[in-house]
C-alpha cells in the first residue's frame, strides 16, 4: 500500500499499526469494490488515501467521480477527490 509522503498529507492522516491498516483494507476491499460501513470501517482518511493511491498506481492524470444518493458519499468523495488531486490527477 502506499502511503503519502511528508511533503504531501501525511501531517493530516494519522496511520495505525501496520497490522491494524492491513486488517482493516482486507475488510473493506472485495474484487471488483471497496464496500464499508461508514464510519466504523470507512472514512474520510481511507477514502484520502485511496484516491492518492489509485492516481499514484494508474498514473491517471484525469480521473471522473461519481457517488449515490447516500449522506456519507457527499464527504467520502470529497475526501478521495482530494488524495486524487495531491497525487497530481485533474478531477471531474
Amino acid at each position: 500500500m502506499l502511503y503519502p509522503g511528508p511533503d504531501r498529507w501525511a501531517a493530516r492522516v494519522t496511520i495505525g499499526a501496520p497490522t491494524a491498516v492491513a486488517d482493516a483494507l482486507d475488510t473493506i476491499f472485495k474484487a471488483y469494490d471497496i464496500r464499508g460501513l461508514y464510519p466504523e470501517e470507512i472514512d474520510e482518511a481511507v477514502a484520502r488515501r485511496v484516491g492518492n493511491a489509485f492516481v499514484r498506481f494508474t498514473a491517471a492524470s484525469t480521473v471522473v467521480v461519481g457517488h449515490d444518493m447516500r449522506e456519507s458519499s457527499i464527504p467520502l468523495s470529497a475526501a478521495f477527490i482530494d488524495g486524487a488531486t495531491l497525487a497530481g490527477a485533474d478531477v471531474m
